[in-house]
């Protein structure tokens, strides 16, 4: 069924292998600030009429402080846009903005968002009718709701693992008029209305488990409390401790090396400068493995037990939420699962390390998202030390098996397999090399 922005837009104009039906190719620039205006006329209507958007990176999907500073910096409040400033900026050519949810100083309070990544999985129509808006590449969706209060952020797990995310705070969806690094064009589909969500309108596998971090990696990090820290039980098992999306601390040692380093010895190597930016390093790893902040107070004072950070709890408070604010580019779920098991499975050896993906991915962008081992090899990107092509293909040749099996490319068999690009080149990899 057409959508009311295909309905408005021409998109017989041009041909093209968009999977997003509205695209660059027949969507003027003029036409996205319009749907930009009509997605806030309907924020307007529902009471949202004061809302603040930040502007998205030039090259990205990613809010324009990503990398840079945190939300409640200066200079990203300075970045900021009211409604018709935002739109004009879309009408001359900005690539677009972004959206947080639940955050009173933007003017989003009781605003919340469903993400809808895998509709097989989680399909809009299994929670209330309300303002849809069909995500950027085509393959997503996002909702608008009005947060009954009881709604908290969450990722999809178990059956619903890489289904989507509720977002209810501090964690933002990009709006629509904006391009997605694919050349589609976020736009909404239907408009009955913002409705109200309830937490018994999403299912079990998609609200917050105990522990589960409350956006930090994707907004402000939630404030510890000194009672947050104050107490470790004497029976407490980092390893038995989870992150967001099911891992424990132990099998991301599994696949991490520089994380298993720095919770066996207080400074490896002599890698840091002091131990204090060893600890700061330990808290980077732990957020870019997903664990909540309450959680990684506990790992730190067990697996790291200094005097410092034994007695010192403005110390540790500090020392997690001052590295909470730097660059945080956490695992995804589905990558982070299927790097563990493939590792189980390969003997407790990872299978591919972060280095590999990074030249993986600038390998398949180059050779335009579908390729073969051999051309992806002879590209020149990807080498191991000292060793043979027929060793390097092996290991190209499982990293992709991998990322098949997380639903990050597809391979067809065309004599020589083929494997082509369905996601891995807009998948946001882990900042921190060496993982």
């Amino acid at each position: 069924m057409p959508s009311e922005s295909d309905q408005r837009i021409d998109v017989s104009a041009t041909k093209c292998n968009h999977q997003n039906r509205v695209c660059i190719c027949n969507t003027s620039d003029e036409e996205r600030g319009q749907l930009l205006r009509e997605y806030l006329d309907a924020l307007a209507v529902a009471g949202w009429d004061d809302v603040l958007l930040m502007p998205l990176t030039d090259d990205s999907k990613n809010p324009a402080i990503r990398d840079r500073f945190g939300l409640d910096n200066p200079r990203a409040k300075e970045l900021l846009r009211p409604p018709d400033e935002a739109v004009e900026a879309i009408r001359s050519g900005s690539r677009g903005f972004v959206l947080y949810a639940g955050r009173p100083e933007h003017g989003t309070e009781e605003l919340v968002f469903t993400d809808h990544d895998d509709v097989g999985l989680w399909p809009p129509n299994e929670t209330p009718r309300t303002l849809l808006v069909r995500s950027g590449s085509g393959t997503g969706y996002h909702q608008t709701y009005r947060n009954s209060g009881s709604v908290d952020n969450a990722h999809g797990k178990g059956e619903l693992a890489g289904a989507g995310e509720i977002r209810a705070k501090n964690w933002y969806v990009v709006a629509p008029g904006s391009i997605h690094p694919s050349g589609g064009i976020y736009h909404q589909v239907q408009n009955p209305g913002i409705g109200t969500i309830r937490e018994e309108h999403i299912p079990p596998e998609l609200r917050p488990s105990n522990g589960a971090s409350k956006g930090s990696s994707h907004g402000d990090p939630k404030p510890l409390e000194p009672d947050d820290i104050e107490d470790l039980g004497k029976d407490f098992d980092p390893d038995a401790v989870t992150n967001e999306w099911g891992a424990t601390v132990q099998e991301a040692r599994i696949v991490s090396k520089k994380l298993d380093h720095l919770l066996s010895t207080y400074n490896p190597g002599g890698s840091y400068p002091s131990t204090s930016e060893a600890d700061m390093a330990t808290v980077s790893m732990l957020l870019v493995w997903g664990f909540s902040e309450v959680d990684i107070a506990d790992i730190m004072r067990a697996c790291r037990p200094r005097v410092k950070l034994r007695d010192r709890d403005d110390y540790l408070t500090n020392t997690i939420t001052n590295t909470a604010l730097t660059r945080i580019n956490p695992v995804d779920p589905d990558l982070g699962r299927i790097w563990i098991e493939s590792a189980k499975e390969n003997g407790g050896r990872p299978v591919f390390h972060e280095a590999t993906l990074i030249t993986l991915q600038n390998s398949m962008e180059l050779l335009g998202g579908e390729a073969t081992v051999s051309t992806i090899v002879n590209e020149g990107l990807i080498q191991w030390r000292g060793s043979k092509e027929r060793s390097v293909m092996k290991r190209v040749r499982r990293a992709l098996k991998c990322l098949e099996r997380a639903g990050y490319v597809t391979s067809v068999d065309r004599g020589a397999t083929i494997w082509y690009d369905d996601g891995f080149l807009d998948l946001d990899l882990p900042h921190n090399t060496r993982l």
